[in-house]
C-alpha cells in the first residue's frame, strides 16, 4: 500500500472511532432503608407477619433518586416464607407494599411476588431450611421521581391465605442503575 493509501485509511479509521457513538455505561447501586420499624412477631432477628394487623415499615431517602442519570427503581425485597407456625420449605408469597411519599400526593401500591427457588415444597416443619424467598417490583410515578422521603408500608394477610412473612430491616431496598458518561475519547 502506498503511503497516501495508509494515509487515507488510517484517517478513515479515526474518522471512524470519532463518529461511533460513545457507549454509556451503568452501574448498579442500592439504598438502604433510612428506618424501620415492625409489631411482628421477633423470632431469630426476623419480624414475622402472621397474624391480622401486624405490619412492618420501611422509610427510605429518595435523594439518591434525584442524581443525574440515576434510572430505572425497583423495590427489591428478600423475606421468609412458610405455609404456618414451624413451616415447611419452598413456598412463594405474594405482598402488597403501600407506598407513600407523603406532600398530599396519595399512597400507591405495588405488588411483589415473592419466589422461593428452593425444592422440594415440603409442608413438614424444615427448621427454616428453604425460607429464602425473592421479588422486586418497578418503582414508578412519583415514588421514583419524588425528593424526600418513601415510606413502604406491607401488612398481614399475605396470598395464598394463610402465608407467613418474615422480614427485617434490610429484606427491602432500593436498586437502581446510574448511567455515566465515558471517558472523552482522544483523537
Amino acid at each position: 500500500m502506498s503511503g497516501h493509501g495508509r494515509r487515507w485509511l488510517a484517517a478513515a479509521c479515526m474518522g471512524a472511532l470519532l463518529a461511533a457513538p460513545a457507549t454509556a455505561l451503568a452501574r448498579a447501586a442500592t439504598i438502604p432503608p433510612s428506618g424501620f420499624a415492625s409489631d411482628g412477631d421477633t423470632i431469630s432477628g426476623w419480624q414475622w407477619l402472621r397474624r391480622s394487623g401486624q405490619t412492618a415499615t420501611w422509610t427510605f431517602d429518595l435523594a439518591p433518586l434525584q442524581a443525574p442519570g440515576a434510572r430505572s427503581a425497583h423495590l427489591v425485597m428478600a423475606a421468609l416464607v412458610t405455609q404456618q407456625a414451624n413451616g415447611g420449605s419452598g413456598y412463594d408469597a405474594t405482598v402488597r407494599l403501600r407506598l407513600d411519599t407523603g406532600g398530599g400526593a396519595g399512597a400507591r401500591t405495588a405488588v411483589v411476588a415473592l419466589r422461593n427457588p428452593f425444592r422440594p415444597v415440603d409442608p413438614d416443619f424444615s427448621d427454616g431450611l428453604g425460607y429464602q424467598a425473592y421479588g422486586s417490583a418497578a418503582l414508578a410515578g412519583r415514588a421514583a421521581t419524588a425528593g424526600g422521603t418513601l415510606t413502604v408500608t406491607m401488612a398481614y394477610p399475605f396470598s395464598p391465605k394463610g402465608r407467613h412473612v418474615a422480614v427485617k430491616r434490610d429484606s427491602l431496598v432500593i436498586g437502581y442503575s446510574v448511567r455515566t458518561a465515558p471517558a472523552p475519547r482522544r483523537p
